[in-house]
């Protein structure tokens, strides 16, 4: 019998995205924003920015190659500073988000608004740590990477 890696593959990969956007369904409605916005393109990252407080142009953002990444990240800092956890759990969500989405959005971690807790998070220490936590996730997946290239070459010599 032989197995079909393929077929294994598309499962594995269904099972991954039905995690995540069930986590981030769970996050919005904690977050007191519609859950089936986080399904949709663009309204997700709308409302996603209106969960973090920061205003919509931060979209155009988004689509500026590198500037993205940088702004993804300090998106994710955001949200994990309004559920009252730290830039050690932004590195998680960046690194692993299919352990710390489900986890911020099935654990008793509340929503606490910018203005009901005094969070400063437009310091410049915050953006320098978000680029710590970039370049740290850089070049963790540059040497994935190449582990998996190296991996992949030894594997086709072997054949």
């Amino acid at each position: 019998m032989e197995i079909d890696l393929f077929k294994i593959n598309i499962i594995i990969y269904v099972l991954y995205l039905f995690l995540l956007s069930d986590s981030l369904y769970a996050i919005y409605e904690k977050a007191g924003k519609p859950g089936i916005a986080s399904l949709i393109p663009l309204w997700n990252i709308i409302v996603l920015l209106e969960i973090i407080k920061k205003p919509w142009w931060w979209l155009l953002l988004f689509a500026i190659p590198v500037l993205n990444v940088i702004f993804y990240i300090w998106s994710l800092n955001l949200l994990s500073k309004s559920f009252d956890k730290d830039e050690e759990y932004t590195l998680g969500l960046v690194l692993l988000p299919f352990v710390f989405l489900p986890k911020l959005a099935f654990s008793d971690a509340q929503y606490i608004h910018a203005k009901e807790k005094k969070i400063d998070v437009n310091t410049l220490e915050d953006f320098y740590k978000v680029l710590i936590l970039f370049l740290i996730t850089s070049f963790i997946f540059c040497g994935l990477y190449a582990i998996s290239d190296m991996f992949i070459i030894n594997l086709l010599t072997t054949l």
